[in-house]
């Protein structure tokens, strides 16, 4: 497919250099879902390979009887904006606003699942002033990344913790210290085998 005749907005958009990033995170679910490819200046775009992490969960919107889905893909690379995109059901981003949570340290991406926005096409657009039941859906929406975010703070908090008193133990008893996957912090201990009586 080819696209002509940009807006003079579009052209200034397309002028960043974060615009494969950007058409990345804003088809990361498609891309998931259907047999295709997107390219940009003849790089394919890979959304798996930026992914640090993937958060879904299904929620519970007073009033909405069909299925409501957060997923939630942290990335590798920064962002230079927290979105959450309402999709429909497929994960095809019909609009995109700001994801409205603090997150320090954290480049997200929120994608909002939900087939009724597909249904109402024509008002999803205003989904951010308060027509519902849009307005009900991204409350808890936002209220699940706050929530999300709020533990993993506390994760990594006790990840740079663990961090610090392993380099510590590192410096203070390197030669014992066992490195790489599955080394407990702790220092080894020599042990000390006694040779037989008599002898020193």
């Amino acid at each position: 497919m080819r696209i002509d005749q940009l807006t003079d907005a579009a052209l200034e958009t397309l002028r960043h250099d974060d615009v494969a990033g950007q058409l990345t995170t804003t088809f990361a679910l498609a891309l998931e879902q259907y047999p295709m490819e997107i390219s940009w200046r003849g790089e394919r775009l890979d959304a798996a390979s930026i992914q640090s992490r993937r958060h879904e969960r299904v929620l519970r919107v007073d009033g909405v009887d069909d299925p409501v889905a957060l997923v939630v893909i942290e990335w590798k690379q920064h962002q230079r904006n927290r979105l959450l995109h309402l999709c429909d059901g497929n994960g095809a981003s019909l609009h995109a606003i700001r994801a409205g949570i603090q997150a320090p340290g954290f480049d997200f991406t929120a994608y909002l699942r939900w087939d009724g926005f597909r249904e109402r096409t024509a008002e999803v657009a205003l989904a951010d002033f308060g027509v519902e039941p849009f307005s009900s859906l991204i409350e808890v929406a936002r209220g699940e990344l706050r929530r999300y975010f709020g533990e993993r703070s506390e994760q990594r908090g006790e990840e740079l913790v663990l961090d610090a008193s392993t380099a510590y133990l590192r410096r203070v008893h390197g030669e014992y210290l066992p490195s790489g996957p599955g080394a407990s912090p702790r220092p080894a201990v020599a042990a000390v085998v006694p040779g037989p009586r008599g002898r020193p």
